[in-house]
């Protein structure tokens, strides 16, 4: 009865159900293979609905190809977050411990202890963790190419950036893009089993074969100078053995602070570029005429029922 007196009502539509009805009024057809245009096209008994709707489309799967686009940034932003929160945790336990030292042993800010070793230290150290970064990124990017069958190349681009070697690596990610690219448009044209799919198959095989070999053999480099690096390390770790214990632990809380703070700055810097690249991930489509709200409608044609009835009052 109350609803009844109210002019006014609305209906809560369970979102699957409209989707699946809209799905059959819903038409994309391909206007021009060359230039890779698509129509969007809709049907429904309001004509302002169907401009609104073919609208939503059009920029549902822009935002959705700037969204995929940065998959890879957001996971390594969120990587970068998560060892920050980690280091600046093991920063300020080190600030702390230097504090506590200095004011148990009475150290002031003009005393020092072995400083020419324990910057060269800090130095070497650097050099250390810069290096395991280095690897652990292109350990990264050989796993995304060896376990999907399909390469983010997008992916692997933001995982090079900043990189060394990145320039020598990302010319062959780019020629691997180029590569899907052209598989991806030859399917609009010829089936899966063609000859020239299979041709283009082999080409992408043998660039990630390529790319897989290069970063192996940069690894391998990699390793080489951590090993040397390592062994410097423990040559100049052995002088401080023969400092006064109260040196050689002063120097210790010093080196562990000034890793922690090099080490968080670097993925301060990191996180900025990360950030930096996803602001400007863009769309490689664009609407080039917006849905209009149409005149004439589809269904029923006025001419055609016109003809209809009068054919239909002289039988």
């Amino acid at each position: 009865g109350a609803l009844k007196e109210n002019n006014f009502y609305f209906v809560v539509n369970n979102l699957d159900l409209l989707a699946n009805e809209y799905y059959s009024r819903m038409n994309v057809r391909a206007l021009s293979d060359a230039a890779k245009t698509i129509e969007i096209s809709f049907q429904d008994n309001n004509a302002a609905k169907t401009a609104d709707v073919a609208t939503a489309m059009a920029n549902e799967f822009i935002s959705y190809d700037i969204e995929k686009k940065g998959i890879g940034a957001n996971k390594i932003l969120a990587f970068l977050d998560e060892q920050l929160n980690f280091v600046g945790e093991r920063l300020r336990t080190a600030e702390t411990s230097i504090y506590t030292f200095k004011k148990d042993n009475k150290v002031t800010g003009s005393k020092s202890f072995g400083d020419v070793n324990a910057n060269r230290l800090s130095t070497l150290e650097d050099e250390l963790i810069s290096l395991e970064l280095r690897e652990n990124v292109l350990s990264e990017v050989q796993k995304s190419i060896e376990e999907k069958k399909e390469v983010d190349t997008y992916h692997l681009i933001s995982l090079l950036t900043g990189v060394e070697f990145e320039s020598a690596l990302t010319s062959q990610v780019v020629s691997l893009h180029q590569l899907l690219k052209t598989k991806e448009e030859l399917l609009y044209e010829v089936t899966p089993t063609s000859e020239k799919i299979k041709s283009i198959e082999y080409q992408i095989g043998v660039h990630k074969k390529l790319l897989v070999e290069s970063i192996r053999s940069i690894k391998d480099k990699l390793k080489i100078r951590k090993e040397n690096l390592a062994k410097k390390v423990k040559e100049l770790e052995a002088q401080f053995y023969s400092m006064p214990s109260e040196e050689v632990e002063y120097s210790r809380l010093q080196r562990l602070f000034s890793i922690n703070e090099k080490f968080y700055n670097l993925l301060l810097e990191k996180k900025t570029e990360y950030s930096i690249s996803q602001a400007g991930n863009v769309s490689q489509h664009e609407v080039l005429d917006k849905a209009m709200v149409p005149n004439v409608p589809v269904s029923p044609q006025k001419t055609m029922v016109i003809i209809a009835s009068i054919l239909s009052a002289l039988l």
